[in-house]
């Protein structure tokens, strides 16, 4: 691995912020995804129309200027996040197509986990992008390197977490949503790239992460038996978990 690659993800981590910040606060305003947005309670812009980056002194801190009020994640963690996130992929993954295919799943896995911590919502057009970038990533990749039954089996991967969420989404009556089967697909892919055991593995674990939370807020009173606890925060750090942590078995010691 070229030495150079990690500090050069934690830079992206630090460029990357702002847009995700900007991007996640237009997808949780209560009316839907807005060009621009404001902060609700006392009304002054937050977010403008245009490049993201214009939003950065005003996003950095994670609360509105003029009332104080929470208005994104708090200070620096965005940043931090997908740094250690990009960091331990780039330290894993040699294949630069590969690399950028879970990189994308990072920045917008990582806004869809702050829009469904803030507002219980996984945006279509976000969960679109996403199974988008990792098709494309993952097709490149499979062309060049001569893989194309690979690809397939990560497309029917992608395709079968989406089936199992969408039942299971019926058979909770909503306790799981769709958007939660859509965000699957993307995921999927990118996961299903490694292999279905692969896939398997990352589902279980973010039913068992959301299930020790829901425990966990129960018993402390911050919850009740009747609140919703998203989902889809825990099925993007199970994917990116298991990507980590089975590249560190093939390539690391031992």
């Amino acid at each position: 691995m070229n030495p150079l690659v990690v500090p050069l993800t934690v830079g992206l981590a630090v460029a990357a912020g702002p847009v995700m910040r900007v991007t996640a606060i237009r997808y949780s305003m209560r009316n839907g995804p807005a060009r621009s947005a404001a902060c609700e309670r006392c009304e002054p812009l937050v977010a403008g129309a245009g490049p993201s980056w214009r939003g950065l002194a005003r996003l950095w801190s994670g609360q509105c200027r003029g009332c104080g009020a929470r208005i994104g994640p708090p200070l620096a963690s965005v940043e931090v996040a997908t740094g250690l996130s990009l960091a331990a992929l780039a330290a894993m993954v040699d294949e630069p197509l590969v690399l950028l295919g879970y990189g994308w799943i990072v920045l917008v896995g990582g806004t869809l986990v702050v829009v469904d911590i803030a507002v219980h919502r996984l945006p279509d057009r976000l969960t679109a992008l996403l199974a988008a970038g990792t098709l494309v990533t993952f097709g490149a990749q499979a062309i060049t390197s001569g893989e194309p039954r690979r690809l397939v089996g990560a497309l029917a991967a992608g395709a079968g977490a989406a089936t199992f969420y969408a039942l299971m989404s019926l058979l909770t009556r909503g306790g799981l949503g769709l958007g939660d089967a859509k965000l699957a697909l993307g995921l999927g892919i990118g996961v299903g790239w490694i292999g279905w055991t692969a896939v398997a593995l990352a589902t279980f674990l973010a039913l068992v992460l959301t299930g020790l939370t829901a425990v966990a807020l129960l018993a402390s009173g911050r919850a009740g038996r009747k609140d919703a606890i998203p989902h889809g925060p825990f099925m993007v750090l199970a994917a990116m978990v298991v990507v980590v942590a089975l590249h560190w078995g093939t390539l690391g010691p031992g």
